[in-house]
């Protein structure tokens, strides 16, 4: 008998689960369910080549393939609950949908600032692909914006505005930006990149209200100052959407607690993409982690495990952020390490910060580096005893390691 998967989300993790599906062999129906009104597309240019007005939105496989694959979709759909008793789901229409197999790919959602005045005009969050579009049409009338959130939307948004000849001012509550993928001296080298190009940011601030009689005026901050502002962009972080696991009675804590097949506490439901906890090899702990190559790494251990198949989910985590013409490329994630070594790339202007537990490779951050960063995913990954003396001079980084 036939067997039907629903894939609940059009993230880059649903889109790769439900295509994994077929290549590992999965003859049922694939159903996936979100709630835009649009086919899966790609969301990190929203923040730099969209906003730009340099790109148009691309899906991230033609809707040729997904006649190949066989995919259905339901557009502008959304789930209301899951019914594990019979194996079936009810939507916002109230129609219910019974599922062999069911993945849970929600995702997150934007961390709401709840002040005085955050309901005002002229407040954004950028999250999909509306936002992007309402943000975008707005910039034409703005001359003044106040970012709060320091994180990589925001300063991309913040060099993307300044290129624009809108002033911008990034406010951040913690002492450091980026503190959560960056070390101090990278925190510093990218305030300082802003700054040279006429971005102000401020740090350790707490945003008290935003003011404005229909509109927003200005943000008005603990410590008594005041950023006028035509328009306010908020990135703050993202909440997982737990939701509807909860209402399947699935493990849940800061996200859907799934184990290295990415199964659930349900043996019917998978999970995958930022929604999840999950067992990281590279910290040895639990993390949720919102990073587009981990999500789709993973939905293809949770398409494996749907298919009969066990593939544990291992691979690396890494990230990227452009910046001007800075392209940062970050490899790995890393509790501890014990020496940093710095190299430049002399083709262009660029530089690798390698970090170092004795003589292993645990995280490299390159910038305008692209050759470390892809050596660097490898031996992070292979763990090989490294030369340190010869990473200091221009050898490729695969030549430094140690013989056996």
């Amino acid at each position: 008998m036939s067997q039907k998967c629903i894939i609940i989300g059009m993230s880059h993790a649903g889109i790769h689960l439900a295509t994994s599906l077929r290549q590992y062999g999965w003859q049922g129906e694939i159903l996936m369910i979100g709630n835009e009104d649009i086919l899966p597309y790609h969301r990190p240019p929203l923040s730099k080549g969209f906003l730009k007005k340099q790109s148009n939105i691309a899906l991230i496989h033609p809707e040729s393939d997904f006649e190949k694959y066989q995919i259905q979709f339901r557009l502008s759909t959304s789930v209301d609950f899951i019914q594990i008793h019979n194996k079936s789901i009810v939507l916002d229409s109230g129609e219910e949908i019974n599922y062999d197999k069911l993945a849970l790919c929600t995702g997150g959602r934007v961390r709401k600032l709840n002040i005085r005045g955050s309901t005002l005009k002229g407040i954004h969050y950028l999250r999909d692909i509306r936002d992007a579009q309402k943000l975008r049409e707005h910039l034409k009338y703005v001359k003044k914006v106040v970012i709060i959130g320091a994180g990589f939307i925001g300063l991309e948004i913040a060099a993307v505005l300044i290129e624009q000849g809108i002033k911008v001012t990034v406010l951040e509550v913690n002492s450091r930006i980026l503190s959560r993928n960056l070390d101090v001296v990278m925190s510093n080298y990218f305030i300082q990149l802003h700054a040279e190009h006429g971005v102000e940011i401020k740090t350790n601030i707490d945003i008290r209200e935003i003011q404005g009689k229909h509109h927003v005026e200005s943000v008005i901050c603990d410590d008594g100052s005041k950023f006028d502002a035509d328009s306010v962009i908020i990135g703050i972080g993202v909440i997982p959407n737990v939701e509807l696991a909860l209402t399947a009675d699935l493990e849940v804590e800061n996200g859907i607690v799934v184990d290295k097949f990415a199964c659930t506490s349900n043996v019917d439901i998978v999970a995958a993409g930022d929604c999840t906890l999950f067992p990281s090899d590279h910290l040895q702990r639990s993390v949720r982690m919102e990073c587009l190559a981990n999500a789709a790494d993973q939905a293809k251990t949770a398409a494996a495990t749907l298919s009969g198949n066990s593939i544990p989910h291992s691979a690396l985590p890494w990230f990227w952020s452009e910046q001007y013409d800075k392209r940062l490329q970050i490899a790995g994630v890393i509790d501890h390490y014990d020496q940093v070594i710095i190299r430049q790339d002399f083709t262009n202007g660029g530089f690798s910060r390698l970090y170092f537990e004795g003589n292993v490779l645990k995280m490299a951050v390159c910038v305008n580096s692209a050759k470390d960063f892809i050596a660097s995913k490898q031996l992070i990954v292979q763990k090989p005893a490294i030369d340190l003396k010869l990473v200091q001079t221009e050898a490729n980084l695969k030549q430094c390691v140690l013989k056996k």
